[in-house]
């Protein structure tokens, strides 16, 4: 289908905007890494174009409480920053 296409090919984009073009791949095994930690954080800390900017993985029925410190979580060396409210 040509959505499905799209979709297909806007995740590659980003992928290799946010990730594979920045960081110098040493193998198979290391691109396996690389790729597990960018898809636990495409699908859970990074906002996305949904309603509230929620992640697809969010619970939609969860309303967070806000805070005003937010935490910062360093993934795949620093090149991905998450950033998380504080309790």
């Amino acid at each position: 289908m040509p959505t499905d296409e799209r979709h297909a090919e806007r995740f590659v984009l980003t992928t290799r905007t946010s990730v594979t073009d920045r960081m110098l791949i040493l193998g198979q095994r290391h691109l396996r890494a690389v790729m597990r930690q960018w898809e636990e954080h495409y699908n859970t800390g990074r906002a996305h174009m949904a309603p509230a900017g929620r992640a697809p993985c969010d619970d939609p029925y969860l309303i967070p409480f806000p805070t005003t410190y937010p935490r910062r979580r360093e993934r795949l060396g620093g090149l991905l920053n998450e950033y998380h409210k504080a309790a």
